[in-house]
Order: structure tokens, then C-alpha cells, then sequence
């Protein structure tokens, strides 16, 4: 889909807003079926496990798990990826609004 805001195509899909090319290698990895909520929440952990950061989110070390995890995601705090970032305190705050905890 082009992003008139940014004047770029994304391939950005689901909760997570994995691009086309992850969900691609993630399924050869993975063997995922299909594209159904689940299975994104699988993909998420898998890709936050590749980046190490399993062990932060799992110990509540939101910031150490965020700065592994920006090259993925685009929006997190510390992206390269040149479009607009979230700031910490807004990622913190939806994370823990969401039943995740801090250490």
C-alpha cells in the first residue's frame, strides 16, 4: 500500500506490522499456516527472540528490550528506518497498560 504521508509503499500487515519479506522468512522458519492472530503473536516472539531480547521483555527490561528490537519494528524509539518514532515514555506506557510489567 502506498503511504501518501511518508511517499512510500509498505508491505506492513496485522498487529505487529510485519513486512512481506519477514512474514516470507518467518513462514520458511516456522511452517505458519496462515496469517491469523496467533500465529502473529508467534512471529512477534520469534523475531523478539532473534534480536535476544526474549530474556528483557521476560524480566520486565523494557528499555534494553526496545533498543534490541528497533531495527525491526520501525515506530520503537532508536529506528533508523527514517519514518516517525514513538517515544519511550509512550511505548512504556502502552505496555504496561496492556498487562506488561517493569522491573
Amino acid at each position: 500500500v502506498f503511504l501518501p504521508k511518508y511517499q512510500v509503499f509498505s508491505t506492513a500487515a496485522g498487529a505487529y506490522q510485519i513486512i512481506w519479506p519477514t512474514w516470507s522468512g518467518l513462514c520458511k522458519q516456522y511452517s505458519f499456516p496462515d496469517f491469523s492472530p496467533e500465529c502473529q503473536d508467534e512471529a512477534a516472539v520469534a523475531l523478539i527472540a532473534e534480536k535476544k531480547a526474549l530474556g528483557d521483555v521476560m524480566f520486565g527490561d523494557l528499555k534494553s528490550a526496545v533498543q534490541k528490537c528497533s531495527s525491526i519494528w520501525a515506530s520503537l524509539p532508536g529506528s533508523t528506518a527514517g519514518q516517525r518514532t514513538e517515544s519511550f515514555a509512550a511505548v512504556e506506557k502502552v505496555y504496561t497498560d496492556n498487562g506488561g510489567t517493569l522491573a
